[in-house]
């Protein structure tokens, strides 16, 4: 069976559907957090997902799986989602006090039917001369 086609899967500040035009903005994308101290909780983060799905299939179910770099390993829950008439599935999914234990890469895995169709690296340094950043606070 075809799998379903990605055309972006972004970490970003934010992702909003203009209501008038329909198109979605999407603000401040990124892919590396500086910490000022271990562990560190990032507040906010949206996911944004675009996938065109075969002919065959009307929706899936997706979610997302967060790896720390040491390998310890989270999952969202899945949610169901039906294709536009061309085929087009779009999700943002807000994310809110993202725990970060430690440096290094984390891998953000996009879950499509249970099985893995896509990672994102986001990479967590720490930085003690950002003075700006309050302890346990991030910035990217």
């Amino acid at each position: 069976m075809e799998s379903p086609r990605l055309q972006a899967f972004l970490i970003c500040d934010g992702a909003l559907r203009d209501k008038t035009s329909g198109k979605i903005q999407i603000t401040g994308v990124f892919d590396h957090i500086a910490v000022k101290e271990l562990p560190a909780v990032h507040r906010h983060a949206t996911v944004y997902v675009r996938l065109v799905l075969p002919q065959q299939m009307q929706g899936v179910e997706m979610g997302l799986a967060i790896v720390t770099p040491s390998g310890k390993r989270a999952t969202t829950e899945t949610h169901s989602y039906n294709a536009s008439p061309g085929g087009v599935v779009e999700s943002t999914s807000n994310l809110s006090e993202i725990q970060l234990p430690e440096t290094g890469t984390y891998r953000f895995e996009l879950l499509v039917n249970g099985e893995t169709l896509a990672e994102y690296g986001l990479d967590v340094v720490r930085n003690t001369a950002v003075d700006a950043v309050p302890a346990g606070a991030t910035i990217h």
